[in-house]
């Protein structure tokens, strides 16, 4: 037991009391100024307002009793028989009697609190609220609940633990939830974009035969479910097309087998903006193409190569898409920060090519390292192509045997070309001509009898025949371009090393062959060959006749480009291929191959070969996928004509980009507060994140909700909202926009929507607190309360201020009384 004082200070008023006491005393009355005295001090004890705190014996004991309308009438009179009998036995407690709907109830209980307005009518979280604020803070007591546990809304959290934190048991006993007619419970929006289908689940519960759901974005139905049976619970599926972002009103209207509309829920869609999507090729122009082909669920920024620098941030696109570009046209910086984009905020990444792109490139390169698959460098050997003029000198000087060695010289030179070779014969006697135009050698037997039709006759002048040669095979494109001459170097002087040099620069070689000449002679010849980078050959009679091979074999790397009539094998993926039908799949005209990598995933393989034609793996926080064809080009040509290509290629998009949108928000109501919280994901470009609030119209109601980062990454607000009005909210990070939608009164229901799913849990709040539990039909043990019992107070003011106004009367009577002191005193004044 203690005293407590409200307020001690006004104590400062007894200060005054010296003073009174003196201006009294001279009057001379012994009586009066203690009168006075005792007035002052019980009128400043009473404002101080003193109590009397004691701690009481008895405990407190709370009873909960629902009477909503939807329970029937017997289970309503089995609560209240139960009540009843749990006051009786709770004679000398502090009772109080917390009611859910219904009539008032007539009860013998020290408090009556009844819970019937709109949103706290069937509220258990109200209901536990109260039973707390009825059993004092630092008193025993206990709570009893009477109910089915439907409840409309679920925020009885911080109520339960606030019971189990001061150790005040519920005891609860469960009343059997009545069957009810079908109703709507819920409707859950999966997260959708621009151009793919709105999933929407919808909850039926109760009881009803021959139903219909029919479900609205609008004014406009657009989707009916097949005719179903409820007995307890069922979820429908339904969907339909997202045709532009934004918010979409949903409405979702239950009908019996007469078609007549027995309930309606409403609800709101947030429609996410297109994927963005980065498109890098040859030709900006395939980015046109690339977005007919996927459609309205992505935009495609088509960029040129040469256009982006080293600073360019790839983290502002949800996926890059490569096509048939030679990593080589991307400097090695950007390489890096693509990669950097993939790795760290989780970027996708599609490269798909052929021979350009997949075609020998360098393996080390960032943009390499980041594949599925390997670059495969192929070598085989390769006969390069020739062209070859051959000159022949048919001079006076070379009758008889030199013309004859020089006819056979050029017939092996000829054996040795194949049909893709080219080959030409000039013969120069004075003059100088083409005895065989420069053509291929399909049929070498033709330049071999225009050969043998040869003449030595005229004069030498080999410097104008040479000058022939050469215009001849400049103009061809073979691999290889030779010039054999072929006489006795009986020839004129001229400059012949300004003109053999100047051929030799345009990757002509000349050679030399001498025949039946002179030691001078050879020496000219040699001579000439060095000039021209060629080579010396002398032919003295027919046993030193030499096969001239001009067609020098070479190992050469190849693109590995495989072109022809490929069936592909697609892997059984369902997380890639679902719902998706891919039995007519065309065949390709043509793919690179490339090597596997270990824990690479393969989709698409050659059927022949095996070979990998789409892979597919995680890189960091990102995914990067390989298609080794042209996506809009020669080896997808019988492609175009394929229904699901587009399909097929936006799957292949979607599932490689970024799964995730830049932040994670979630709102949450509670009452009329609405809760925002917005977590980062990923690593990507820490910039400012902005919340802003929409009215159904699109109208902004709020511009600029503020933001507190509670930790790095961390964005929540808090602020105070209609409870009937849609939140409809844009998070705005960069170029990046997040919609979010919850749907009015999103965390209370009527007493007529209440779902047995949200249901309070009685058998599990009576285990967290140490209660009882009953089920319906059996007897409720009760639980005695644990601890003390409250402190108590007793208000003392109100006493002494009764007796400073009994004090007061006294002192005016005493001051009044006829013959004593202080009346005669006043009379003789009056005289």
């Amino acid at each position: 037991m203690s005293l407590v004082f409200q307020h001690p200070y006004a104590a400062l008023l007894l200060l005054l009391l010296p003073l009174l006491w003196w201006r009294v005393a001279e009057r001379g009355s012994r009586l009066h100024p203690w009168l006075r005295a005792g007035l002052l001090v019980c009128v400043v004890l009473a404002m101080m307002q003193p109590s009397l705190v004691y701690r009481s014996a008895r405990a407190s004991a709370v009873f909960v009793i629902d009477q909503g309308a939807r329970l029937p009438e017997a289970d309503k009179a089995r609560a209240r028989d139960t009540l009843q009998a749990r006051l009786a036995q709770a004679k000398g407690a502090n009772t109080t009697v917390i009611q859910l709907g219904g009539a008032p109830l007539e009860l013998a209980a020290g408090q009556h609190v009844r819970l019937d307005g709109p949103a706290d009518a069937a509220s258990l979280s109200a209901a536990l609220s109260q039973a707390l604020y009825a059993i004092p803070h630092d008193g025993s007591g206990t709570v009893t609940l009477i109910g089915d546990g439907l409840t409309s809304d679920r925020h009885w959290g911080p109520a339960v633990a606030a019971l189990v934190r001061r150790g005040i048991p519920v005891d609860t006993l469960a009343l059997d939830p009545p069957a009810r007619p079908a109703f709507v419970g819920a409707m859950r929006v999966a997260p959708a974009r621009v151009g793919e289908a709105v999933r929407v689940s919808v909850e039926i519960e109760g009881e009803g035969r021959g139903l219909a759901v029919a479900l609205y974005a609008g004014d406009t139905q657009q989707a009916l479910s097949p005719a179903f049976d409820v007995q307890d619970a069922i979820s429908l599926a339904l969907s339909f097309p997202a045709e532009h972002a934004g918010f979409i009103p949903l409405r979702a209207v239950l009908t019996d087998a007469q078609g007549v509309e027995r309930d309606r829920f409403d609800t709101v869609a947030a429609i996410q903006e297109p994927l963005r999507v980065l498109y890098l090729g040859a030709d900006v122009a395939g980015g046109e193409h690339l977005q007919h082909l996927l459609g309205r669920g992505f935009a495609v920024e088509a960029r040129g190569a040469d256009a982006l620098g080293g600073d360019f941030d790839f983290s502002t696109y949800r996926t890059v898409f490569v096509d048939d570009l030679a990593p080589s046209r991307l400097p090695a910086v950007v390489q890096q920060r693509l990669a950097d984009a993939v790795a760290d905020a989780g970027t996708g990444l599609v490269y798909a090519g052929g021979e350009m792109a997949f075609g020998g490139g360098d393996p080390d390169t960032p943009l390499a390292r980041m594949l599925p698959v390997e670059f495969k460098k192929e070598e085989q050997l390769q006969i390069p192509s020739v062209a070859l003029a051959i000159v022949i000198d048919s001079s006076g000087s070379m009758v008889g045997e030199p013309m004859e060695l020089a006819k056979q010289v050029a017939r092996l030179a000829v054996r040795k070309l194949t049909p893709d070779d080219r080959a030409g014969v000039v013969e120069f006697y004075g003059a100088r001509q083409w005895a065989v135009p420069i053509q291929s050698v399909r049929n070498p037997q033709d330049i071999e009898r225009a050969i043998g039709r040869m003449q030595a006759q005229g004069g030498t002048e080999l410097f104008p025949a040479i000058q022939e040669a050469y215009f001849g095979l400049k103009a061809t494109d073979t691999r290889f371009r030779h010039m054999l001459v072929i006489t006795d170097a009986g020839v004129e002087d001229e400059n012949y090393r300004q003109l053999l040099r100047h051929i030799a620069q345009d990757r002509i070689n000349v050679s030399t062959v001498l025949v039946g000449g002179s030691a001078q002679g050879e020496e000219r010849m040699v001579e000439l060959a060095n000039w021209g980078r060629g080579r010396f050959y002398a032919v003295g009679d027919e046993s030193s006749l030499v096969e001239l091979n001009l067609k020098q074999p070479q190992i050469e790397p190849t693109s590995g480009y495989q072109r022809g009539s490929f069936p592909i094998r697609l892997q059984d993926r369902q997380d890639w291929w679902k719902g998706m039908d891919l039995t007519r799949v065309p065949t390709l005209r043509g793919y690179a191959r490339v090597g596997r990598r270990e824990q690479a995933e393969m989709l698409a393989t050659a059927a022949s070969s095996d070979d990998p034609l789409l892979a597919s793996w995680q890189y960091g926080a990102g995914r990067v996928t390989a298609l080794t064809t042209e996506p809009l080009g020669s080896g997808t040509g019988g492609w175009q004509g394929w229904a699901d290509y587009g399909p097929w290629l936006a799957r292949i998009l979607a599932r490689s980009a970024a799964q995730q949108p830049a932040f994670d928000v979630q709102l949450q109501r509670r009452f009329d507060e609405l809760s925002v919280q917005a977590q980062r994901l990923g690593a990507g470009e820490a910039s400012a994140p902005t919340l802003r609030l929409l009215d159904p119209s699109g109208k902004r109601v709020i511009e600029q909700v503020p933001l507190d980062e509670k930790t790095p990454g961390l964005f929540v607000a808090q602020l105070p909202f209609d409870p009937m009005r849609q939140a409809l909210a844009e998070f705005v990070v960069g170029a990046e926009v997040v919609r979010v939608a919850d749907r009015a009164g999103s965390d209370v229901r009527p007493e007529s929507r209440l779902r047995r799913v949200d249901a309070l849990p009685l058998a599990r709040l009576s285990q967290l607190t140490g209660g009882h539990h009953a089920a319906a039909g059996t007897p409720l043990i009760p639980t005695l309360a644990r601890g003390r019992g409250a402190f108590d107070a007793v208000a003392l003011w109100p006493w002494l201020a009764l007796s400073a106004l009994l004090l007061y009367l006294t002192e005016l009577a005493y001051r009044r009384w006829p013959g004593s002191l202080l009346w005669n005193r006043n009379r003789n004044r009056m005289r």
